[in-house]
């Protein structure tokens, strides 16, 4: 991991609707705005938690590996990195949370957001497109 290994260096990272907070007792407006319907319902979401975390280990899921937003040292040595979040998503505050925990760790941070649901980078839809260029323009400026 690039912050217990600076050996390890990325140029920049995308991060597309992160998920950066597996615990389970998270409540925040675009989780409970979002709960049910918009591609991803809570149901779905504890699905997916239970399968990256099971019971039997769910409290790994307050560790910052599986959950980076807790992570509580310098994080300043990470790359620039582009946070892509849709306005219509449960991951919706997690993403700008993480975006902004990272900027005050001093890392240059690009947040770009989308009018849609959860899952539309890979839509055929003209949003997608949109993001699918604004990936492109920054990875482009980034390995100039």
């Amino acid at each position: 991991m690039l912050l217990e290994d600076s050996s390890k260096q990325l140029r920049q990272q995308v991060l597309i609707y992160p998920v950066v907070d597996m615990t389970k007792n998270r409540t925040d407006a675009s989780l409970q705005a979002y709960a049910h319907g918009y591609i991803i319902p809570k149901w779905v979401r504890e699905k997916f938690s239970s399968t990256y975390i099971p019971d039997s280990i769910k409290e790994s899921a307050n560790e910052w590996k599986a959950s980076p937003v807790k992570y509580q040292g310098d994080m300043s040595k990470l790359p620039p990195t582009l946070v892509i979040v849709a306005r219509f998503d449960p991951l919706y505050v997690q993403g700008l949370e993480y975006a902004k925990k990272l900027e005050q760790n001093g890392v240059q941070v690009t947040v770009k957001e989308y009018d849609d649901v959860h899952g539309f980078f890979a839509f055929p839809s003209n949003f997608a497109k949109v993001a699918k260029g604004d990936v492109f323009d920054y990875m482009s400026q980034k390995t100039k």
